[in-house]
């Protein structure tokens, strides 16, 4: 066969080559292709629990405590009495006892009040106890209660003459109680309070 024929001979043969080829090169994707979804197939699949066990965990940041709340300590001292009413029409002696709810400070004796203006206004002796030290819870407050007993000849009844309630807060550094009878027009007083507080825990 001479050159010239082989030519053609190719020439002729090209087309069905190519198709071939063009087939084999299908073939060989598809398989690929499919080799590829096999692969992926048996891959395992990650379930949500998986995948949050596997997740970062968070870690809870607990704040710092506060520091313990403080209590303070609070010095009540009486200081003065000023007399409305003394319940007489002379002078009479007196003695009030100063409490904090249910538990009793201390106790003050005064002798021959009077509410003549000038006169009327009396302080506790030197030697007499009139302070005492209240602990409050921080920035709290507490019930001053104040009741007082006229002398008589036939001594102290069992229900007070007078009675005042105030409330003594942590940072008040005076302190007023108005004690007066429940009769109208019946004895009447002003008892006057220093405070002094120290805070600690």
């Amino acid at each position: 066969m001479s050159s010239e024929e082989t030519k053609k001979h190719w020439i002729a043969m090209a087309p069905s080559i190519l198709t071939g080829l063009a087939a084999l090169i299908a073939a060989l994707t598809t398989v690929y292709i499919n080799v590829r979804n096999d692969i992926k197939a048996t891959q395992p699949a990650v379930s949500a629990n998986a995948a949050s066990a596997v997740a970062p965990v968070k870690l809870a940041v607990t704040e710092p405590k506060s520091a313990m709340a403080l209590s303070t300590t609070v010095d009540l001292r009486l200081e003065r009495v000023r007399v409305d009413n003394d319940g007489t029409m002379g002078t009479t002696d007196w003695t009030f006892d100063i409490k904090n709810g249910e538990r009793s400070l201390f106790s003050v004796p005064f002798k021959g009040l009077t509410d003549k203006a000038g006169a009327n206004i009396v302080a506790p002796g030197e030697a007499t106890p009139a302070n005492a030290s209240i602990v409050l819870a921080a920035s709290g407050s507490s019930e001053i209660i104040v009741q007082g007993w006229k002398q008589a000849w036939s001594g102290k009844t069992q229900a007070p003459d007078v009675i005042g309630r105030a409330i003594l807060n942590a940072d008040d550094g005076s302190f007023v109680v108005e004690a007066t009878s429940v009769k109208a027009g019946g004895p009447a007083f002003v008892l006057y309070f220093n405070t002094r507080k120290t805070t600690s825990k």
